[in-house]
């Protein structure tokens, strides 16, 4: 059924992974505390987004160079997954605020 299904993580890029995964939250936390511990789902998603497409790429047989470049294109990935997150939400709160739904 899940035939060829291997996944090659090393301890290094884990590591890295955890240390920009804990930055990437705290930032998020220092910028939109206000907004509740629910928010805090959007770097959790983006930065495993991120790392989920370059395991893809390992799988379909790309090789990065390094676990750097593996880290720094799973770290690309992720700040832009984030800010589609936030140009969606400031999308969807300009379209709330035309209809007076918020102050």
């Amino acid at each position: 059924m899940v035939k060829g299904f291997r996944i090659r993580i090393s301890l290094w890029f884990a590591l890295i992974l955890q240390v920009l995964q804990g930055a990437h939250g705290y930032l998020w936390w220092l910028i939109f505390s206000n907004l509740g511990p629910w928010f805090l789902a959007v770097p959790v998603t983006a930065t495993y987004g991120g790392v989920a497409i370059v395991l893809e790429d390992d799988r379909r047989g790309y090789r990065y160079s390094s676990e750097w470049a593996r880290i720094g294109t799973a770290a690309f990935v992720s700040f832009f997954f984030t800010l589609s997150a936030v140009g969606v939400g400031a999308l969807a709160v300009l379209v709330l605020g035309c209809f007076g739904l918020i102050l």
